[in-house]
């Protein structure tokens, strides 16, 4: 819940583009560090691939 205020002040162009990639690096520290933990997949391991496409997605060339 935390982190979900700050992505979407970003997503409405509130906060510079700069804080959607520091936030979403946190996130995959936070969702490396549960799923290190609890060895399940659900939920941390979907999270962890998701906040790893969120940050690869705009670097993908699709022109």
């Amino acid at each position: 819940m935390a982190f979900a205020v700050p992505l979407s002040l970003c997503a409405l162009g509130r906060l510079p583009h700069g804080w959607t990639q520091w936030l979403l690096l946190a996130l995959l520290i936070v969702f490396a560090v549960r799923l290190g933990k609890t060895r399940k997949f659900m939920p941390a391991g979907l999270m962890l691939i998701l906040t790893v496409l969120a940050l690869a997605l705009p670097h993908l060339p699709f022109r």
